[in-house]
């Protein structure tokens, strides 16, 4: 579970924690894309599931 950040010109509790990791530690929140993009080298499919709350469940399936 992390903080997916949500598409252009649209409000989200993300963006605001990307900018404090940006600012403290030179860290990042990643949108659906990037995740999908991180785990293309040993997954077969990755999704954001967004949860009730801000956070989202990333799923990725393990290569066969």
């Amino acid at each position: 579970m992390d903080y997916v950040i949500c598409g252009r010109n649209q409000p989200c509790f993300a963006k605001q924690g990307d900018i404090n990791m940006m600012v403290r530690t030179g860290g990042r929140n990643r949108t659906e894309k990037e995740y999908r993009d991180l785990f293309k080298s040993g997954f077969d499919t990755a999704r954001a599931i967004t949860s009730v709350g801000e956070l989202s469940l990333i799923e990725a399936l393990p290569r066969s």
